[in-house]
């Protein structure tokens, strides 16, 4: 059991409780959450918190997935204080926050006329051979 002290000698302890944590719940606590925080301006966060949802991982991870570095960095700062927020509201101090970024396979966009060629070629290795025959340009 831990214990703290209450800043005279006397020692206090600290009460343990560890809830079963559901899914819904953790979902249901942590929009409760944003909504606070896009009243007191934290549009970001908000944003962050709503658009992907949350997993439980085990029985006391809940995993926060981010799209990006900027979502992830803009996290950090609250981090603490959420994680604090879920374990009063759930009701389970041995609660951890894991950050996930998305590892998305985005593409580089094609801008030039050869780029969107190249891209279109890899698709259809056979609109080389057509514009080979036909004599055609890639660059107008």
């Amino acid at each position: 059991m831990q214990q703290k002290t209450d800043g005279t000698d006397a020692v206090v302890p600290v009460e343990q409780v560890n809830e079963k944590i559901e899914e819904a719940r953790v979902q249901e606590v942590i929009r409760a959450y944003a909504e606070q925080k896009l009243v007191t301006g934290a549009r970001q966060l908000h944003t962050t918190l709503t658009s992907i949802p949350t997993s439980l991982k085990g029985d006391t991870c809940v995993v926060i997935t981010v799209e990006n570095d900027a979502q992830k960095e803009n996290f950090q700062v609250y981090k603490q204080e959420l994680l604090d927020y879920l374990r009063k509201e759930l009701k389970n101090t041995r609660l951890t926050l894991d950050l996930i970024e998305t590892q998305n396979s985005t593409q580089k966009k094609a801008h030039t006329p050869l780029e969107k060629f190249e891209n279109l070629k890899n698709k259809n290795p056979l609109l080389l051979e057509f514009k080979n025959r036909f004599g055609l340009e890639i660059d107008y």
